[in-house]
């Protein structure tokens, strides 16, 4: 939204929030184990779909399997 006055215009951010089916297909994490994180608090449930189905936003997502990706390769580096 433009605001009167404002030397430039700033886009909305756009939401990436899928559901846990879209976030398995898209990833190949498991839903069983995407649940797991809801519940830890490792990923933040933004609502629910009409079939009750968590949505989590893809942009979270990645964030944590990045870190999850870098964590393993450190304790494999520090095993050998």
């Amino acid at each position: 939204m433009r605001t009167p006055g404002a030397s430039q215009w700033h886009p909305e951010p756009v939401s990436r929030l899928i559901d846990t089916i879209a976030a398995e297909r898209a990833t190949g994490v498991k839903q069983g184990t995407i649940r797991q994180w809801l519940r830890r608090g490792k990923l933040t449930a933004h609502g629910h779909d009409y079939y009750g189905r968590a949505l989590v936003d893809l942009d979270e997502f990645d964030q944590v399997t990045d870190r999850r990706h870098t964590a393993c390769k450190s304790e494999r580096a520090s095993s050998h």
